[in-house]
């Protein structure tokens, strides 16, 4: 029961990350051009909001990468290869060698 909790608090991780992620970039859009009244530099906002989702989506890469890892090491072999008939792999030419 414990995996399940794990995998839902990790999808939902991943899920508010994305929301953020997007925020962050509409966020970016709509600062980009400052007013003529702005004190700070025009365009600062829009770039500490473009930082924000760049280091966002960089997460999001790198958690789907981690996922895929977890995934292919989480996968049982075929029953095929724990018997040894590495010929139903496709691979025969390579054990043979």
């Amino acid at each position: 029961m414990s995996t399940n909790v794990n995998k839902v608090v990790r999808w939902r991780v991943a899920l508010a990350l994305f929301i953020l992620d997007v925020v962050t970039f509409v966020l970016s859009n709509a600062t980009t051009k400052g007013k003529s009244g702005q004190k700070i530099y025009p365009g600062t906002v829009s770039n500490v909001f473009w930082v924000l989702f760049l280091i966002g989506a960089l997460l999001l890469i790198v958690l789907g990468i981690v996922a895929l890892f977890k995934w292919l090491r989480s996968r049982k072999p075929s029953p095929a290869l724990l018997r040894g008939n590495w010929s139903s792999c496709g691979s025969a030419k390579l054990r043979e060698a």
